[in-house]
């Protein structure tokens, strides 16, 4: 048996109320949580709330938009993909190409990513503001 006695433990310096490891916790903690709500913040989708309708897809295709100079290398070319669709919009049947995809500079991912869509169906939306710009989404 020791007859050593117990050292009590110097305490930790306190801030506003928390201990140091405690406040950097908490410090750690607010940091992650505004970096998760500016994200996504940043990444809402506005367009959720555009009219839309259910269309028909004719056909897609892709088309280039444009070509990015660079200076010490050959440009890189910006592709999209576009669909043909017919639907109805407040009682007059529409036909038009519209844009079914982001822009990118990867052509054959495109491709991929139509070939996977097979539904002939899709959802057009349009901003309300310019009825006249529709875009598709493919199933």
């Amino acid at each position: 048996m020791s007859n050593h006695t117990a050292r009590a433990k110097p305490k930790k310096s306190i801030y506003f109320g928390f201990q140091r490891d405690d406040l950097l916790a908490l410090i750690l903690a607010c940091v992650i949580g505004l970096t998760l709500l500016i994200a996504y913040l940043w990444k809402r989708d506005t367009r959720a709330n555009w009219p839309s309708v259910t269309g028909q897809v004719l056909e897609t295709r892709i088309v280039v938009l444009n070509l990015i100079d660079q200076r010490y290398r050959s440009g890189t070319i910006v592709y999209q993909a576009e669909a043909h669709v017919v639907y109805e919009r407040d009682g007059v049947k529409q036909s038009t190409w519209s844009v079914a995809s982001d822009q990118t500079s990867d052509k054959a991912f495109l491709e991929y990513w139509l070939s996977q869509k097979k539904s002939k169906t899709c959802t057009v939306r349009w901003p309300p503001d310019n009825p006249a710009y529709a875009e598709a989404v493919l199933y």
